[in-house]
């Protein structure tokens, strides 16, 4: 994949011994041979299997030979996160090193991927109608048999223990 504009610089994989290199677009080529293309394993992660005389045969992500090559080593217990959460997109300017926190936490919450409220999929509710719960001056209880729940998750909807992220104004 070439990206317009960019230079495509290639650095050795300092773990695999002078056989691979990597580049700053994330590919990876075998040093005297034909690129690598690799394939997606089943996280949705860019993969390829290196092998030479002196390589232990096991797979590798391409997102972790391109940090270890430019970025560095990987501080222990690191992630390699990507900025833009595409796990296939392996470019250097898309990956850095953050704590488990950071890359699970806070990028899911950038990047609007965290299971919170509809995108949960064991929920029973939409966001429409934890705003008509609020609204309604029916008690906890006739709600509760109305969206087959307990009065006390009525409950918590209307005092904001849950559900608290959704406002009448996000759904109007």
């Amino acid at each position: 994949m070439l990206h317009l504009g960019m230079e495509e610089i290639w650095k050795d994989v300092p773990s695999l011994k002078g056989h691979y290199q990597v580049s700053n677009l994330g590919n990876v080529r075998r040093i005297m041979c034909r690129p690598v293309k690799g394939c997606l394993n089943s996280a949705g992660y860019k993969q390829i299997t290196p092998h030479g005389p002196d390589i232990k045969k096991v797979t590798r992500t391409v997102h972790s030979m391109v940090a270890e090559a430019f970025i560095g080593p990987r501080p222990e217990g690191a992630h390699i996160a990507h900025w833009n959460n595409d796990r296939a997109d392996n470019r250097l300017e898309n990956l850095r090193y953050a704590t488990p926190k950071e890359n699970i936490g806070d990028d899911r919450r950038r990047h609007d991927t965290l299971p919170i409220g509809e995108r949960n999929y064991k929920t029973k509710f939409r966001d429409v109608d934890i705003v008509a719960i609020r609204a309604s001056t029916k008690r906890n209880i006739e709600l509760a048999r109305e969206y087959e729940v307990t009065k006390e998750c009525i409950s918590n909807i209307r005092r904001r223990k849950t559900w608290a992220h959704v406002n009448i104004e996000d759904t109007i």
